[in-house]
């Protein structure tokens, strides 16, 4: 090699080499000095901060580009009201200098406003032809001008007004006449009111005529709008509900309920029913205890108003949903507040309405009362910041200075009246020094001691959300009682809360925690819109939806109604559309971009399946509660004498015998092609629910020999129980995963993760209802069900792993289950 050459080599490799001091003055005795090796390097780390900052404001040029996610806004480049005052003024230097227009102010009337008016008139005009063709015309004298007409229409609309409320006073119920009265005649000008129904379902009337039309089928809940802005919304039991949010907050939602802030969200959709008895509480002990195996009639939820959360019954004891009970004993009411899930609802106040006695009133409250749920540290804090007390309450004050959720009891409640949030010009924190007393405030609330009995009765009472509504104040009586501060020159009062009238209204609200963690407020439907305003205001604040509900129990190893409850009629449902609507979007792909399911090979053994295991769009459980059923014949089946049955595996009947494992697979496939010919006769029915929440399985061996007519209505169904499922290891966890049960000859070879072995369909025992990458413990989790029977069998082994296979794939993984209760 030439002199050249090496020369040039040896430059390249002494290019590549990080020069280092190996003798460091500061590492003595094998200890590091920290201090002077600080001292030392002092200079480069000032370097690498200064990069780091100067690398960020060179990657965005516009002061727009520099704001974090959530402040940023996609007008934000030409409108500067869309960035923060602090930075307009460089925004303006930015756009003159790229000759760019500044736009400050909104034209004075948008084109939407003009063509809603066009619309309006539009509309009008056919009305008023439709009026007047279809109408039946007054006898109005000839001569008279607009003013004397109008006025004699008014005196007929009146005439028709008293009629109507001659009516109302023919009411035997005394509750119906008189909420029958209030909506007649209003309280106040923003048009709230208390739509209560009485023995009978309510009808939901919108605040917004003009909106009346897109709310026939879906209502929207009273802050659908400042939703619909920020969110995704979803049509889910008859309402408008917000998904998630636009932005992206897998994360962030992560850390907001866990480390920092907190996140609020719109409950107005879970109904509330009040059962009312006008002397005793018996009677409606008696109908409660029915309901719920009288587990929530106990003495610390009748005396101490402590929330009861719970699973409700049928008359045939099968659980049909979750439901939380207030009792509310006071001396003027005597009372049972019920609120359950909307998806439930209809059918438990048929029910109530069915079993409740003639002096008990059921009140139909889903559009009189609304609330909304909020976690995290500063959960506590930021409800002080917006519900201020009408009147002093230390009590409350200190309770806001909770960042500890720990602290308060699962389960206490106290209630009180507040001013108008509006009053408010932003939200403000209590100031309030922590004591040494807080445990006496907890023994307080758990007792039941810090509660304002008032205020309880006017939220659960008609009566009391009538009066809070009375004279409301508008928007813009509120503006004017401000500007007469400022022009009054009182420096001292600007940008404070504005003084109560002594004819304004107080709002009484219910604050309790429930078992989850999170804090349940209830107030008076009207009232929600104003309160969640100046709560998303609250810097510490985040908004959420179904998905940021469903991601926090998930980390929480909580199940989420209903679509981790597949044994309830209807979280079935539930996972039966989503499962419908994967199919849609699977074949819309086209072939040679989707994964061909049928021709799958699993399980890769001599005699097993080709393709998926059931449904591979949803957790087909009608798949296991056969297989389970066949597996079980197959068993009775080899003991029996083999004389009774021809060569090809069919009785002298006509009936498969299940000798082989081959015959279990064919019988579960008699049950899908009978199935699928139930499902193409009628395509609005669906199949029945073929599990139930745990329970003896009630198999009769003496039907084996007509298992082929048993497919439909005989299989018995599959008891399952809850379970939470952890990867062991490396991998993920998606929705509808398979679950097997580990073979016991291959028990050791799977817990020493020594090289995997093929898994038999046979071994299925459960499917993953929910699982992704949970944040708070950094592996992939999921909530699902497996088969009650094998669940008793692996704990009697002491045995807690389980093989999991995601939908779609040939990988099987070792992942650790625990039991969930219901």
């Amino acid at each position: 090699m030439s002199s050249k050459t090496e020369h040039k080599r040896r430059k390249l490799y002494r290019s590549r080499i990080i020069r280092t001091e190996v003798q460091d003055p500061s590492f003595k005795d094998e200890r590091l000095n920290v201090e002077e090796f600080l001292k030392s390097r002092e200079f480069e780390v000032n370097q690498l901060q200064m990069a780091q900052l100067k690398s960020k404001k060179n990657s965005s040029t516009r002061c727009f580009q520099s704001l974090p996610r959530s402040m940023r806004r996609r007008t934000a480049s030409h409108n500067i009201k869309r960035v923060p005052r602090r930075l307009r003024p460089r925004m303006i230097r930015e756009m003159t200098s790229n000759n760019g227009s500044i736009l400050t102010k909104k034209p004075k009337h948008s084109r939407g406003r003009e063509l809603y008016k066009l619309k309006r008139l539009h509309r009008l005009l056919k009305l008023a032809t439709v009026a007047k063709s279809k109408g039946k015309p007054l006898d109005l004298p000839a001569g008279l001008d607009l003013k004397e007409k109008l006025r004699i229409v008014r005196s007929h609309i009146a005439e028709l007004q008293n009629a109507k409320d001659a009516e109302v006073q023919t009411y035997d119920n005394m509750h119906l006449k008189f909420i029958k009265l209030h909506q007649q005649s209003l309280n106040n000008k923003l048009g709230s009111m208390d739509n209560t129904a009485v023995n009978e379902l309510a009808v939901f009337k919108p605040h917004a005529l003009k909106y009346s039309n897109r709310q026939k089928k879906f209502k929207w809940l009273p802050t659908h709008v400042w939703h619909a802005k920020r969110a995704h919304m979803i049509k889910r039991w008859g309402f408008n509900i917000a998904l998630q949010p636009s932005q992206k907050c897998y994360r962030a939602t992560h850390r907001n309920y866990l480390h920092s802030h907190c996140i609020a969200w719109d409950t107005s959709y879970i109904g509330t029913i009040i059962l009312h008895h006008p002397t005793s509480l018996t009677p409606l002990i008696e109908l409660v205890g029915r309901l719920s195996k009288n587990k929530a009639i106990k003495p610390k939820f009748l005396k101490n108003h402590k929330i009861w959360e719970g699973i409700i019954y049928q008359d045939n004891e099968d659980s049909i949903g979750h439901s939380q009970i207030i009792w509310q004993d006071l001396a003027n009411v005597k009372q049972c507040i019920l609120r359950v899930h909307p998806s439930l609802y209809e059918s438990l106040f048929k029910l109530i309405l069915k079993l409740a006695p003639k002096d008990v009133t059921v009140f139909d409250c889903r559009y009189s009362l609304a609330s909304f749920q909020v976690a995290g540290p500063a959960a506590l804090t930021a409800l002080g910041a917006v519900m201020k007390t009408a009147t002093a309450n230390e009590n409350w004050k200190q309770l806001c200075s909770f960042r500890d959720n720990s602290m308060i009891p699962t389960g206490s409640s106290i209630s009180f009246y507040i001013n108008d949030p509006r009053y408010l010009n932003k939200p403000h924190k209590y100031h309030h020094n922590i004591r040494e007393d807080e445990l006496d405030l907890v023994i307080a609330i758990k007792e039941g001691k810090v509660f304002d009995s008032a205020s309880f009765e006017d939220l659960f009472t008609y009566q009391g959300r009538i009066k809070s509504y009375k004279n409301q104040p508008s928007l813009k009586e509120l503006d004017l009682r401000r500007n007469i501060i400022v022009n009054n020159d009182n420096v001292e009062n600007l940008g404070k809360t504005l003084p109560r009238n002594p004819d304004d209204p107080l709002v009484p609200i219910h604050l309790s925690k429930l078992e989850n963690g999170y804090y349940q407020v209830i107030v008076p439907w009207y009232w929600n819109l104003p309160v969640w305003y100046k709560l998303m205001r609250f810097p510490e604040v985040r908004y959420g939806g179904l998905r940021q509900m469903h991601q926090l129990n998930l980390e929480s190893n909580r199940p989420t109604y209903p679509f981790d409850y597949p044994f309830w009629y209807h979280g079935f449902v539930s996972s039966f559309i989503q499962g419908r609507e994967l199919q849609k979007k699977w074949e819309l792909r086209p072939k040679g971009k989707r994964l061909s399911y049928s021709k799958l090979n699993i399980h890769s053994l001599p005699g097993e399946l080709l393709g998926e295991l059931g449904d591979p769009f949803v957790s087909d459980w009608r798949y296991l509660q056969a297989l389970q059923y066949a597996l079980k014949v197959h068993k009775e089946c080899v003991h029996l004498d083999p004389s009774s049955f021809d060569v090809s595996n069919w009785t002298t009947l006509g009936h498969r015998c299940l000798k082989q494992l081959q015959d279990v697979y064919e019988c579960v496939r008699d049950v899908q092609r009978q199935d699928s010919e139930f499902e193409n006769a009628d395509e609005e029915k669906i199949l029945p629910i073929p599990i139930k929440y745990q329970g003896e399985y009630q198999f009769d061996p003496t039907k084996i020999d007509n298992v082929s007519v048993v497919v439909r209505d005989e299989i018995p169904k599959l008891p399952v129980t809850l379970i939470s499922v952890e990867i062991e290891g490396t991998g993920h966890i998606t929705t509808n995963a398979r679950l097997y049960q580990v073979p016991s000859h291959d028990w050791q070879s799977w817990l020493a993760n020594n090289e995997q072995k093929p898994v038999r369909a046979k071994y299925l025992v459960g499917f993953v209802t929910t699982g992704t990458l949970n944040l708070a413990s950094g592996k992939h989790t999921g909530i699902g069900c497996m088969s009650y029977e094998v669940n008793q069998l692996l704990h009697k082994e002491n045995h807690h792993h389980l093989l999991l296979r995601n939908v779609g794939e040939v990988t099987f993984r070792l992942v650790k289950f625990q039991d969930i209760p219901l």
